[in-house]
């Protein structure tokens, strides 16, 4: 599971994307959509923590962006937690440090058994590029040498990874003047707004990165069967300057996924509603990989057309009814 940091399809704004980016953004063969997520322009964590818990950040109202902090032991039934449970290693790789808003404490209490930090690994990361690039490239040349040892060990995997390099400001140029020069220049030249051609030049390094990393993978199976669950946090701010439209615009509110599959095919009756909502991803993981589902996500699946976006904004009585459940039942702690 990887997360796109600040990664939308400009082509959902309305903006032609060269043709090399539209693979990354609807790759053959794959489940491809819009996901609505609860945050524009930042607070990454708040998407992260609806992806992998199931529950929607704002629920938490005026403590929406502290959940990572405040419900640290709180929330007993995650996505990392499920599959632990029926036998996986589960691991992340985090481009923060373990202090940031007690991510590391969240990260351990929801079920990973094992989090590396990008500001503290050692050799052969490179940490002097790190600091110049945020790279994603280099998160998955970790990802995949942490893979190869637990492929080794003969049980399934689950690894998530958290990218940094399309994260603002993007007023700021991270690589050099001529590094995808003519990429930069159509970007400006069609929309007028200069942060769009940095993200684009960005962009471009994140899904060469991905494809290398896709190849690379694929070898390392050697035939096993794989899914990759994609998605972008939110949109970076820059985005009203390019649309027009107030921060508040649910327009604005929506990013991608994509649901691929490594040597096998996805479910015929996997769900596809046209947009979903970021709380729903951990389900559509579980369904497309064709592993059992408790009665949590059971119930989660019955939901995904009712509620399916914004889930926050859904009246579902039986939403309702669910998530007092999960309080009664223990799953989330709001004592």
């Amino acid at each position: 599971m990887i997360m796109h940091e600040s990664t939308f399809d400009p082509r959902r704004l309305g903006i032609p994307v060269n043709q090399a980016f539209e693979p990354f953004f609807t790759p053959p063969d794959s489940l491809c959509g819009t996901l609505h997520v609860d945050v524009f322009g930042g607070s990454t964590l708040q998407t992260e923590f609806s992806v992998l818990t199931g529950l929607s950040s704002l629920s938490f109202g005026n403590d929406s962006r502290f959940v990572f902090h405040l419900l640290s032991g709180r929330v007993r039934h995650a996505l990392p937690s499920v599959l632990t449970g029926i036998g996986y290693s589960v691991s992340h790789i985090s481009c923060d440090r373990p202090s940031f808003v007690s991510c590391g404490r969240f990260y351990k209490s929801i079920g990973f058994d094992d989090v590396s930090y990008a500001e503290t690994l050692p050799p052969p990361f490179d940490a002097e590029r790190w600091k110049r690039e945020n790279h994603d490239g280099q998160l998955y040349d970790h990802g995949l040498d942490q893979l190869s040892r637990r492929l080794a060990d003969g049980r399934p995997c689950f690894l998530s990874i958290t990218t940094l390099m399309n994260h603002g400001d993007h007023r700021r140029r991270v690589f050099p003047v001529d590094r995808h020069a003519e990429l930069r220049r159509e970007a400006v030249a069609a929309t007028g707004v200069a942060s769009y051609g940095e993200y684009v030049v960005r962009l471009a390094e994140s899904v060469a990165a991905y494809a290398s990393f896709r190849k690379r993978l694929e070898v390392l199976l050697d035939g096993q069967p794989a899914i990759i669950i994609r998605y972008g946090d939110h949109q970076p701010s820059f985005t009203t300057s390019l649309t027009g439209l107030p921060p508040s615009d649910l327009a604005l509110r929506e990013t991608f996924y994509a649901i691929e599959p490594i040597n096998g095919e996805l479910p015929d009756d996997l769900p596809a509603p046209p947009v979903l909502d970021s709380a729903f991803l951990s389900t559509l993981t579980l369904l497309a990989a064709g592993l059992p589902l408790d009665a949590v996500f059971a119930t989660r699946a019955a939901l995904l057309n009712e509620c399916a976006a914004p889930y926050f904004e859904s009246a579902s009585p039986r939403k309702r009814r669910f998530h007092r459940t999960l309080v009664d039942a223990g799953m989330v702690d709001l004592a």
